[in-house]
């Protein structure tokens, strides 16, 4: 793939333990431009954190983390789109089946905490599809 087709961010290491670095993303004057800013996050809370495995990393360096198109949508659809998808199943079948709306809605917020916790147990699977590309600056 391109290397012009890919998501990229500029970010710091701010901690260190094990193998594992903790990276810090923060906005560009690019990301008002960037077509994918709706989806991607940085744009919204100004800075975004996350950690990988790599021990060539040091606290303070400055990288550059790049992600293709495809697994930035994967990662979003598995935590936005599919839990969405899932609560809205459960409140149309349920109103169906003439259930009050108040428990329907609760339901619906209380499957998001299994559906989180699996996803999470399942982090290690995900991270072997979502290909991050990160190189120092």
């Amino acid at each position: 793939m391109d290397t012009s087709d890919q998501i990229a961010h500029q970010g710091i290491v701010t901690n260190r333990y094990g193998d594992k670095a903790v990276i810090q993303l923060m906005q560009a004057g690019s990301c008002h431009s960037c077509h994918m800013k709706d989806f991607c996050g940085v744009d919204d809370d100004e800075r975004s954190r996350f950690e990988v495995s790599d021990s060539n990393l040091e606290i303070g360096d400055h990288v550059n983390v790049e992600i293709s198109p495809a697994s930035g949508f994967l990662a979003t659809f598995w935590a936005y789109i599919f839990p969405f998808i899932l609560m809205f199943v459960v409140i149309a079948g349920g109103s169906v089946m003439g259930l009050s709306e108040a428990i329907l809605g609760t339901v619906a917020l209380l499957l998001l905490v299994p559906y989180y916790l699996l996803l999470s147990a399942f982090r290690k699977h995900f991270s072997n599809h979502l290909h991050l590309h990160i190189s120092k600056l």
